[in-house]
């Protein structure tokens, strides 16, 4: 925060063609999770993509801190949306560094040298692989985290430090909801005796149910952190958020 740059980006609308993700975002979720009739889903999709272009047009760079929503949606093309966007990112603050010689552009802190030279064994192992396709899966896996990384470690230039944080707690929310809708789809909650439906109910297509609980435990800090420390309606996301990522962590892992 108080960084110079942050001022002189605040505003800027270069990035308006990312509410064109968020809204191909919203309505592949909403068709993917629902179960209802498709002009109910495209009303809904056509709610969501509106909602999202008119808040990244109002505040295009403070958006982006509500990149952890786009795990959610499944796969398309593919590519995962957020894979797209991180990329995306990445290009845009490396390109902006790169036209106004900002020195941190090249400089690397020692947590991404040490993910970088992970990637690098990684990709080093394509000499003794038996299954070509999970080593290019598992490879762009580390990749997309190490430009993910990249990209944490540089947008609080940009984005209030804050912001970020409450999009780690909206992330939060969007998979366990998202989680919940699965298991109400499948009829979870009256088949809670099956064992075999625990481990399924929750499973979103992209990742199995303790993959989805591992990562809600990673945002789970974070909104223990906003609900304690945060004011408003900050503290009550962070209150939402945090019994719901308890409440998946417990049931699917």
């Amino acid at each position: 925060v108080g960084d110079p740059t942050l001022e002189r980006v605040r505003g800027n609308g270069l990035l308006l063609p990312f509410a064109l993700i968020g809204a191909v975002v919203v309505t592949w979720t909403i068709l993917a999770l629902s179960s209802t009739s498709m002009v109910r889903l495209i009303m809904f999709g056509l709610a969501g993509g509106t909602l999202v272009l008119a808040a990244i047009r109002r505040w295009p760079i403070q958006s982006l801190a509500f990149m952890p929503v786009l795990l959610v949606p499944p796969q398309f093309v593919k590519v995962f949306a957020y894979e797209v966007t991180v990329g995306l990112v990445a290009f845009g603050i490396w390109f902006w560094a790169w036209t106004r010689k900002e020195p941190w552009i090249g400089k690397l802190d020692r947590l991404e040298v040490l993910v970088w030279l992970f990637f690098i064994w990684g990709a080093f192992t394509i000499f003794w692989v038996r299954d070509w396709w999970w080593w290019l899966f598992g490879a762009r896996g580390v990749f997309i985290g190490a430009v993910a990384l990249w990209v944490a470690w540089r947008l609080p230039r940009f984005v209030d430090p804050k912001m970020m944080m409450i999009g780690v707690a909206a992330g939060t929310c969007a998979l366990a909801l998202a989680s919940l809708a699965r298991a109400y789809s499948v009829g979870w909650f009256t088949s809670v005796h099956q064992t075999y439906m625990r481990r399924t109910a929750t499973t979103l297509g992209w990742g199995d149910s303790n993959f989805v609980a591992s990562i809600l435990a990673l945002m789970l800090p974070t909104c223990m952190f906003l609900a304690i420390t945060g004011k408003g309606p900050v503290r009550l996301m962070g209150w939402i958020a945090a019994p719901l990522s308890v409440i998946l962590i417990a049931v699917a892992a």
